[in-house]
Formats: C-alpha cells, structure tokens, sequence
C-alpha cells in the first residue's frame, strides 16, 4: 500500500489538524483513508456547516459514527455517499437532531420517562 492510501489512525489524524481547527464551517474528506475512530476528533466542531465524508468506504454503521455525526450542531450538509453506513447511522442522526430540538424548545432535558416514549 503506497503512504498516500494509508489509514490514518485516530492519534495521527489529531496531529494533522492546526490550531484553530475548531472554526472550520466546511470540511472535506472525500476519499480519504481514515480511520472511523478518527471522526471523534471532529466531535463538537461548533461551526462545522457542510462535511463531506464521500467515498469513506471502511466507514460503516457502529456506536460511535452516528453520535459523533449527531453531535455537529450547525451541520447544514452531510454526504455520505460511497460509504457503508446504513439504517443505524440515519436513525442516529434523525433521532438525535429531534431530541436536540425538542430540548431547546423546552429548555431542558425531556425526562427519562419520554425518552423512553421516543426511543
């Protein structure tokens, strides 16, 4: 495998970002040879508006893709296209986004009890 179609493992992949990353609105990872674990590096960009994980093939449905996906708050645009993940991640992502809203329109977490309605 040529260096330029290695994984990039998640400890590699927090080196490469420069300070500051913490203000990027646009990020593109098309094709890129990440490492799924690497995502949670990204949780919790404040800004992040548009992500592009296009061609991500060894991205695929598991605990901590759809959190770390749900937890982009200003995310407008997300492709997925060419990856592996499926009806987990969605739901994931549907799910998470209706419980943030409905918490913001009340102003505070739903209780334990509605939770378990929604789930």
């Amino acid at each position: 495998m040529k260096k330029s179609q290695q994984t990039c493992m998640p400890d590699e992949f927090c080196r490469l970002l420069p300070p500051g990353f913490n203000k990027l609105t646009c990020l593109s990872l098309y094709g890129a040879h990440l490492h799924p674990l690497a995502l949670q590096s990204l949780a919790g960009l404040p800004l992040l508006r548009s992500l592009d994980l296009q061609g991500l093939k060894q991205l695929e449905d598991s605990p901590y893709v759809g959190p770390v996906l749900a937890s982009f708050a200003s995310l407008q645009h997300l492709d997925l296209s060419y990856t592996s993940l499926g009806d987990q991640t969605v739901d994931c992502l549907t799910y998470s986004r209706r419980l943030a809203k409905w918490e913001q329109d009340l102003g505070a977490a739903l209780p334990p009890l509605m939770l378990s309605l929604f789930a």
